[in-house]
Formats: structure tokens, C-alpha cells, sequence
């Protein structure tokens, strides 16, 4: 009896687990697009999303000097700062900064989230820690760690997922 109570303890909390998500579609193209959203400018392409061959220019400098002695500069020494945005640097297809992603139901407009992190499995972004500068990750440039931070919420980007709830300014509205 125990095995059956744990059985319909798990289906009943999938069936309770599943209210909380939203309804949205993935928009591919301009046929999912309401004419005042075309009209207002919004546009719409086929996109594949994250995965391990995104890469871009995220905003830094493309050529750093520094030496290759172990004391010329300290650890935690800042060699560069920028600022990228994911709509271009992202991805080999830049998104439009006007380019709609989802088509949600307006009762979901509380439960919609940014999702973001390095990606962890990477030697190039993320997958070693480095203890001695907060949030950063080391490079497979040697002795060299990169920072990333989310400018919406001032969090570091980890190597595990981070989310931030959307807010009205982040999506349009054309019931």
C-alpha cells in the first residue's frame, strides 16, 4: 500500500506542479504576429535558442596586453571592461531588437522569466571557478577569468540558471 500512496502521491504532484507554468508559444515567423504588433514594428524569424555554439563579440576588447610572468599583475587585477547585449552578441544570428520570441496568454504575464548563466560545461565560459575574484570564471586563456552581470538585476551570471520575472516593459500587449 505504501508503493501505491507514493504512486498517486507523484501523479497528483505533477498535475499540481503543472498549473504554475505558462501558456506560450514559440513565435517562428510573422504569421503568429497580430497586425498591431506588425504595425508597431515587431518582426519575427525562425530562432534556435541557447545552445553550445552560440557565440559572439560580448564587448570586449579583441587584444589585451599582458605579460606571461606570474607577477605582473595580481589576481583580481581588472585588464578590461565592456558592456554586450545578448539581442546581437549572442548568438552567429543576431536577434532584432524588436523581434517577438513567445506569444503568451495575458493571464501569464506573473510567471514569464529571463533565464540566464554562463555555460558551465565550457572551458571558454564557465566551467572553472575561480576563488579569488566573486562570480568570475577562468578563461582557457591561462590566469585570465571573465565576469559577466546581468545589468537588469546586478547578479553575476553563474554556471548554474538564474532567473529574473519579466516585467510589462519587457514584453507588447495587443489583446
Amino acid at each position: 500500500m505504501l508503493f501505491s500512496f507514493r504512486t498517486l502521491l507523484f501523479i497528483t504532484s505533477l498535475f499540481v506542479s503543472a498549473g504554475t507554468w505558462s501558456s506560450c508559444i514559440k513565435v517562428t515567423d510573422k504569421s503568429a504576429l497580430s497586425d498591431a504588433a506588425i504595425k508597431a514594428g515587431y518582426t519575427a524569424q525562425n530562432w534556435i535558442g541557447a545552445t553550445d555554439t552560440n557565440t559572439g563579440n560580448i564587448g570586449l576588447p579583441t587584444v589585451i596586453s599582458v605579460s606571461n610572468s606570474e607577477t605582473f599583475q595580481p589576481s583580481g587585477t581588472l585588464l578590461a571592461s565592456g558592456i554586450g547585449n545578448f539581442l546581437t552578441a549572442a548568438t552567429g544570428t543576431p536577434y532584432s531588437s524588436k523581434q517577438v520570441l513567445y506569444r503568451c496568454d495575458s493571464a501569464d504575464a506573473g510567471k514569464l522569466y529571463e533565464m540566464y548563466s554562463t555555460n558551465g560545461d565550457s572551458a571558454f565560459a564557465g566551467a572553472f571557478f575561480t576563488p579569488e575574484v566573486e562570480g568570475a570564471y577562468y578563461d582557457v586563456e591561462r590566469n585570465v577569468a571573465v565576469r559577466m552581470t546581468n545589468l537588469s538585476t546586478g547578479e553575476y551570471y553563474s554556471r548554474f540558471w538564474k532567473e529574473r520575472q519579466l516585467t510589462a516593459d519587457s514584453w507588447f500587449q495587443d489583446d
